[in-house]
Protein backbone atom coordinates (compact mmCIF):
# COMPACT_ATOMS: atom_id res chain seq x y z
CA UNK A 1 0.00 0.00 0.00
CA UNK A 2 1.45 3.08 -0.54
CA UNK A 3 2.21 5.72 1.54
CA UNK A 4 0.85 8.73 2.25
CA UNK A 5 3.97 10.75 3.14
CA UNK A 6 7.52 9.51 2.41
CA UNK A 7 9.99 12.60 2.77
CA UNK A 8 12.75 11.97 0.15
CA UNK A 9 9.63 11.40 -2.44
CA UNK A 10 8.70 14.75 -1.53
CA UNK A 11 11.83 16.66 -1.82
CA UNK A 12 11.90 14.16 -5.67
CA UNK A 13 8.91 15.63 -6.66
CA UNK A 14 9.29 19.25 -5.11
CA UNK A 15 13.08 19.45 -6.96
CA UNK A 16 11.49 18.00 -10.10
CA UNK A 17 8.84 21.33 -10.10
CA UNK A 18 11.39 23.81 -9.03
CA UNK A 19 13.92 22.36 -11.77
CA UNK A 20 10.86 22.89 -14.61
CA UNK A 21 9.26 26.02 -13.22
CA UNK A 22 11.86 27.26 -11.20
CA UNK A 23 13.32 30.17 -13.63
CA UNK A 24 9.78 31.22 -14.41
CA UNK A 25 8.80 31.32 -10.69
CA UNK A 26 11.56 33.24 -9.96
CA UNK A 27 10.70 35.64 -12.67
CA UNK A 28 7.64 36.74 -11.79
CA UNK A 29 8.58 37.10 -8.34
CA UNK A 30 11.36 39.68 -9.35
CA UNK A 31 8.74 41.01 -11.63
CA UNK A 32 6.48 41.61 -8.47
CA UNK A 33 9.46 42.88 -6.45
CA UNK A 34 10.27 45.40 -9.38
CA UNK A 35 6.42 46.94 -9.51
CA UNK A 36 6.72 46.73 -5.87
CA UNK A 37 10.34 49.48 -6.05
CA UNK A 38 8.53 51.47 -8.12
CA UNK A 39 5.07 52.09 -6.11
CA UNK A 40 7.35 52.78 -3.09
CA UNK A 41 10.03 54.69 -4.86
CA UNK A 42 7.40 57.14 -5.86
CA UNK A 43 5.99 57.54 -2.98
CA UNK A 44 9.35 58.09 -1.49
CA UNK A 45 9.45 60.90 -3.57
CA UNK A 46 6.47 62.52 -2.49
CA UNK A 47 6.33 61.58 1.02
CA UNK A 48 2.64 63.08 1.33
CA UNK A 49 1.24 59.94 -0.91
CA UNK A 50 3.58 57.02 0.38
CA UNK A 51 1.28 55.64 2.51
CA UNK A 52 -1.22 55.53 0.04
CA UNK A 53 0.63 53.68 -2.47
CA UNK A 54 2.18 51.34 -0.04
CA UNK A 55 -1.50 50.48 0.69
CA UNK A 56 -2.76 50.40 -2.96
CA UNK A 57 0.48 47.88 -4.12
CA UNK A 58 0.05 45.60 -1.12
CA UNK A 59 -3.99 44.92 -1.97
CA UNK A 60 -2.85 44.53 -5.41
CA UNK A 61 0.44 42.60 -4.86
CA UNK A 62 -1.62 40.05 -2.13
CA UNK A 63 -5.07 39.90 -4.07
CA UNK A 64 -3.54 39.83 -8.13
CA UNK A 65 -0.15 39.09 -7.86
CA UNK A 66 -0.58 35.60 -7.19
CA UNK A 67 -2.40 35.08 -10.49
CA UNK A 68 0.75 34.79 -12.86
CA UNK A 69 2.72 33.39 -10.48
CA UNK A 70 -0.02 30.42 -9.65
CA UNK A 71 -0.65 29.91 -13.60
CA UNK A 72 2.90 29.18 -14.08
CA UNK A 73 3.02 26.48 -11.82
CA UNK A 74 -0.32 25.20 -12.66
CA UNK A 75 1.00 24.87 -16.40
CA UNK A 76 1.61 20.99 -15.36
CA UNK A 77 -1.95 20.84 -16.60
CA UNK A 78 -2.16 22.68 -19.75
CA UNK A 79 -1.82 19.95 -21.95
CA UNK A 80 -3.28 16.26 -21.62
CA UNK A 81 0.57 15.08 -22.06
CA UNK A 82 1.74 17.24 -19.28
CA UNK A 83 -0.84 16.31 -17.31
CA UNK A 84 -0.90 12.58 -17.41
CA UNK A 85 2.85 13.26 -17.22
CA UNK A 86 2.75 15.17 -14.05
CA UNK A 87 0.18 12.69 -12.16
CA UNK A 88 1.69 10.17 -13.41
CA UNK A 89 4.93 10.84 -11.04
CA UNK A 90 5.81 8.74 -8.06
CA UNK A 91 4.60 10.62 -5.42
CA UNK A 92 1.19 9.71 -3.67
CA UNK A 93 -1.97 12.49 -4.28
CA UNK A 94 -1.30 14.17 -0.85
CA UNK A 95 2.41 14.87 -1.99
CA UNK A 96 1.55 16.14 -5.09
CA UNK A 97 -1.43 18.26 -3.79
CA UNK A 98 1.05 19.28 -1.03
CA UNK A 99 4.01 20.53 -3.22
CA UNK A 100 1.72 22.88 -4.95
CA UNK A 101 0.75 24.20 -1.20
CA UNK A 102 4.10 24.72 -0.63
CA UNK A 103 5.74 26.17 -3.50
CA UNK A 104 2.60 27.98 -4.85
CA UNK A 105 0.84 29.61 -1.97
CA UNK A 106 3.30 29.31 1.22
CA UNK A 107 6.41 30.73 -0.84
CA UNK A 108 5.05 33.47 -3.01
CA UNK A 109 3.06 34.91 0.15
CA UNK A 110 6.45 34.49 2.20
CA UNK A 111 8.75 35.44 -0.07
CA UNK A 112 6.37 38.85 -0.80
CA UNK A 113 6.13 39.64 2.84
CA UNK A 114 9.64 39.88 3.06
CA UNK A 115 10.25 41.77 -0.19
CA UNK A 116 7.58 44.39 1.18
CA UNK A 117 8.99 44.10 4.45
CA UNK A 118 12.65 44.94 3.52
CA UNK A 119 11.31 47.66 0.94
CA UNK A 120 8.53 49.53 3.80
CA UNK A 121 11.43 49.56 6.55
CA UNK A 122 14.16 50.79 4.01
CA UNK A 123 11.96 53.61 2.41
CA UNK A 124 10.05 55.06 5.64
CA UNK A 125 13.67 55.06 7.08
CA UNK A 126 14.67 56.86 4.43
CA UNK A 127 11.63 59.34 4.33
CA UNK A 128 12.42 59.80 8.19
CA UNK A 129 16.38 60.60 7.68
CA UNK A 130 15.92 63.14 4.90
CA UNK A 131 12.55 64.73 5.89
CA UNK A 132 12.29 64.79 9.61
CA UNK A 133 14.25 67.80 9.73
CA UNK A 134 12.49 69.28 7.28
CA UNK A 135 9.98 72.40 7.17
CA UNK A 136 7.29 69.36 6.10
CA UNK A 137 8.46 66.88 8.98
CA UNK A 138 4.36 67.04 10.01
CA UNK A 139 3.70 64.91 6.76
CA UNK A 140 5.71 61.89 7.99
CA UNK A 141 6.33 62.31 11.68
CA UNK A 142 3.74 59.53 12.15
CA UNK A 143 4.86 57.46 9.49
CA UNK A 144 5.49 53.50 10.48
CA UNK A 145 6.26 50.41 8.24
CA UNK A 146 3.17 48.87 7.85
CA UNK A 147 1.96 46.32 10.31
CA UNK A 148 1.25 42.94 9.24
CA UNK A 149 -1.78 42.44 11.57
CA UNK A 150 -3.54 45.36 9.66
CA UNK A 151 -6.64 44.48 7.34
CA UNK A 152 -4.86 45.51 4.82
CA UNK A 153 -2.59 42.80 4.53
CA UNK A 154 -5.25 39.79 5.77
CA UNK A 155 -8.26 40.89 3.93
CA UNK A 156 -6.54 40.61 0.07
CA UNK A 157 -4.34 37.64 1.62
CA UNK A 158 -7.95 35.60 2.44
CA UNK A 159 -9.15 37.19 -1.27
CA UNK A 160 -5.27 36.03 -3.03
CA UNK A 161 -5.52 32.85 -1.08
CA UNK A 162 -8.39 31.34 -2.89
CA UNK A 163 -7.92 33.07 -6.60
CA UNK A 164 -5.28 31.27 -6.42
CA UNK A 165 -6.52 27.72 -5.28
CA UNK A 166 -9.29 28.54 -8.00
CA UNK A 167 -6.57 28.83 -10.41
CA UNK A 168 -5.15 25.82 -9.72
CA UNK A 169 -8.42 23.34 -9.43
CA UNK A 170 -9.66 25.40 -12.68
CA UNK A 171 -6.48 24.49 -14.62
CA UNK A 172 -7.51 20.36 -13.67
CA UNK A 173 -10.58 20.76 -15.62
CA UNK A 174 -10.24 23.89 -18.23
CA UNK A 175 -7.94 22.70 -20.87
CA UNK A 176 -7.92 25.88 -23.09
CA UNK A 177 -8.00 29.11 -21.40
CA UNK A 178 -7.52 27.92 -17.82
CA UNK A 179 -6.82 31.35 -16.34
CA UNK A 180 -9.49 32.69 -17.65
CA UNK A 181 -12.45 30.85 -17.27
CA UNK A 182 -11.10 30.22 -13.36
CA UNK A 183 -11.21 33.99 -12.53
CA UNK A 184 -14.69 34.92 -14.76
CA UNK A 185 -15.39 31.96 -12.40
CA UNK A 186 -14.61 33.33 -8.92
CA UNK A 187 -15.42 36.86 -9.56
CA UNK A 188 -18.80 35.53 -11.18
CA UNK A 189 -19.35 34.13 -8.04
CA UNK A 190 -18.22 37.32 -5.74
CA UNK A 191 -20.90 38.82 -7.64
CA UNK A 192 -23.45 36.95 -6.78
CA UNK A 193 -22.62 36.85 -3.37
CA UNK A 194 -22.68 40.91 -2.84
CA UNK A 195 -26.08 40.74 -5.35
CA UNK A 196 -27.48 38.54 -3.04
CA UNK A 197 -26.12 40.73 0.04
CA UNK A 198 -28.13 43.71 -1.76
CA UNK A 199 -31.47 41.71 -2.83
CA UNK A 200 -32.05 40.43 1.03
CA UNK A 201 -31.51 43.86 2.25
CA UNK A 202 -33.87 45.38 -0.76
CA UNK A 203 -36.57 42.71 0.32
CA UNK A 204 -36.37 43.12 3.97
CA UNK A 205 -35.79 46.95 4.25
CA UNK A 206 -37.97 50.16 2.74
CA UNK A 207 -35.11 52.61 1.82
CA UNK A 208 -32.76 53.08 -1.52
CA UNK A 209 -29.31 51.53 -0.80
CA UNK A 210 -26.78 52.79 -3.17
CA UNK A 211 -23.63 51.08 -4.10
CA UNK A 212 -20.69 52.61 -2.49
CA UNK A 213 -17.54 51.47 -0.37
CA UNK A 214 -19.30 51.77 2.77
CA UNK A 215 -22.23 49.01 1.71
CA UNK A 216 -20.32 46.44 -0.87
CA UNK A 217 -18.75 44.32 2.04
CA UNK A 218 -21.41 41.68 2.53
CA UNK A 219 -22.96 40.75 5.92
CA UNK A 220 -21.04 43.79 7.49
CA UNK A 221 -22.50 46.67 6.57
CA UNK A 222 -25.24 48.66 4.54
CA UNK A 223 -26.00 52.24 4.37
CA UNK A 224 -29.62 53.55 4.12
CA UNK A 225 -31.16 56.44 2.51
CA UNK A 226 -34.23 57.61 3.77
CA UNK A 227 -35.89 59.09 0.84
CA UNK A 228 -39.14 60.10 2.38
CA UNK A 229 -37.91 62.86 4.40
CA UNK A 230 -36.65 65.95 3.28
CA UNK A 231 -34.14 66.58 3.08
CA UNK A 232 -32.90 62.47 2.82
CA UNK A 233 -31.37 61.42 5.54
CA UNK A 234 -28.62 58.45 5.46
CA UNK A 235 -28.38 55.68 7.98
CA UNK A 236 -25.07 53.21 8.26
CA UNK A 237 -26.48 49.72 9.62
CA UNK A 238 -23.60 48.23 10.71
CA UNK A 239 -22.93 44.44 12.15
CA UNK A 240 -21.80 44.02 15.86
CA UNK A 241 -18.55 42.26 14.48
CA UNK A 242 -15.01 43.58 13.19
CA UNK A 243 -15.03 43.92 9.66
CA UNK A 244 -11.92 41.34 10.21
CA UNK A 245 -14.49 38.84 11.76
CA UNK A 246 -16.69 39.33 8.55
CA UNK A 247 -13.99 38.62 6.48
CA UNK A 248 -13.10 35.37 8.30
CA UNK A 249 -16.24 33.76 8.56
CA UNK A 250 -16.69 34.11 4.90
CA UNK A 251 -13.41 33.47 3.61
CA UNK A 252 -12.09 31.00 5.67
CA UNK A 253 -14.92 28.03 4.99
CA UNK A 254 -14.09 28.92 1.29
CA UNK A 255 -10.40 28.63 1.67
CA UNK A 256 -10.94 25.56 3.45
CA UNK A 257 -13.50 23.92 0.66
CA UNK A 258 -11.25 24.90 -1.93
CA UNK A 259 -7.60 23.20 -0.30
CA UNK A 260 -10.15 20.19 0.20
CA UNK A 261 -11.59 20.01 -3.62
CA UNK A 262 -8.03 20.85 -5.22
CA UNK A 263 -6.81 17.67 -3.33
CA UNK A 264 -9.99 15.36 -4.37
CA UNK A 265 -9.59 16.90 -7.96
CA UNK A 266 -5.89 15.41 -7.91
CA UNK A 267 -7.10 12.29 -6.72
CA UNK A 268 -9.89 12.05 -9.36
CA UNK A 269 -7.76 12.74 -12.47
CA UNK A 270 -5.16 9.67 -11.29
CA UNK A 271 -7.73 7.79 -12.04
Amino acid sequence: MERIFEFNRFKLLVHRIISERGIKLFGSLLFIAFCMLLFLGIGFMKPSIYETARSFFVTVGLFLGPISYMWILSSEYQTNSQSISFLMLPGSTFEKWLAHMVIGVGIYYLSFLVIFRLLDLFFVSAIHSKYDSTGISYIVKDMEIQSFDSLLLYGPFLLGTIISLSVFIGALYFKKNSLVYSLITVFSLAMAIVVYHFVIISLNLDGNIPIDGRSAIPFYRVLITDVSSSPAKEYVIGSKYSITSVLSAMCIPIICALTIAYYYAIKEKEL
